[in-house]
């Protein structure tokens, strides 16, 4: 019993020296760095104009060689996210705008899209965030001597786990 005893204070002492140090870092002024696979190639910034306010960018590019993969696939992010709480869980929701242009302009991605999500804070500069995207993607294929194909959707257009850096 002294030991289950033990192990449950040891367990709380770690809870509680854990949250202690995740104090946030989000504060106007403040940069981070999204790491993450739902925008493929793109790396995501934010940049936060207020304590519960930013703005999202992002920029990709990869160039493809070999005999059959050879293109340069370039992709651009913008957006904005509001903040409901800046606590150490800090929920969130935005907008933003995303364009692809993959294989030499052969295929060409553009969506504009509602985000909802939140971010948990593990230490001061570092968070998991979770979130899901809602809107609008058109995907437009032209092979080269081929036809051309337009494909549109409307609805959940990412959903994905991410980590956060803050400098």
């Amino acid at each position: 019993m002294k030991k289950l005893a033990l192990a449950g204070a040891a367990l709380a002492l770690t809870i509680a020296a854990g949250s202690s140090l995740a104090a946030n870092n989000l504060s106007k002024g403040t940069f981070g760095l999204n790491i993450n696979t739902t925008d493929n190639f793109i790396i995501n910034g934010k940049y936060f104009m207020e304590n519960d306010m930013a703005i999202l960018a992002g920029a990709g590019l990869r160039i493809q060689g070999g005999d059959n993969n050879r293109g340069t696939d370039i992709g651009l992010l913008a957006g904005i996210r509001k903040y409901m709480k800046s606590d150490d869980l800090a929920p969130f929701w935005g907008g933003r705008f995303v364009y692809s242009s993959t294989t030499d302009s052969t295929v060409i991605n553009l969506g504009f899209s509602a985000e909802a999500g939140a971010e948990y804070f593990l230490a001061k500069q570092f968070s998991l965030e979770g979130r899901v995207n809602l809107g609008y993607s058109s995907t437009e294929n032209k092979p080269v001597g081929g036809v051309t194909t337009k494909t549109n959707y409307i609805g959940t257009t990412a959903v994905g786990i991410s980590a956060n850096f803050y400098f």
